[in-house]
């Protein structure tokens, strides 16, 4: 059986959050396949601005002091802002707002013991610190 990486809510919520970045930083937003890693890629006309994982979490923002990206994702996306000189962001809707941060080493790294996204038993993580997102007004 091939796990599903991407639900339809997922991909709903994914929308909704797109809307507004539309709306705050005008770029159109092209999804991107799994070969990827990252969901979007930020345009403006044919000119590639940002690298987007978006994650919606069931938190407040002001609910714990981190939050977690799974290391080989936010290896994959520092990788792509290598390789292109266009940044990757970290974008999170929390329950209250909608926040962001670049993605770029050092990573702090922890084993989380449960990781649902592989159904495995852990997976190392890099732990972003709350406090230095950016925040949507």
């Amino acid at each position: 059986m091939t796990k599903t990486f991407e639900t339809s809510d997922d991909l709903n919520n994914e929308k909704a959050v797109v809307l507004e970045l539309m709306q705050h930083w005008g770029f159109e937003f092209k999804k991107l396949d799994r070969r990827y890693q990252a969901d979007f890629l930020a345009m403006s006309g044919d000119e590639p601005k940002l690298w987007l994982e978006i994650k919606c979490r069931n938190m407040a923002s002001t609910e714990w002091p981190d939050i977690i990206l799974e290391l080989d994702k936010a290896n994959v996306m520092w990788q792509l802002s290598q390789n292109t000189g266009v940044p990757s962001l970290f974008v999170v809707r929390f329950t209250d707002r909608i926040g962001w941060i670049k993605i770029a080493p050092p990573f702090r790294v922890k084993y989380i013991n449960y990781n649902d996204r592989y159904n495995v038993s852990g997976s190392p993580c890099a732990i972003l610190q709350i406090n230095q997102f950016t925040f949507l007004e």
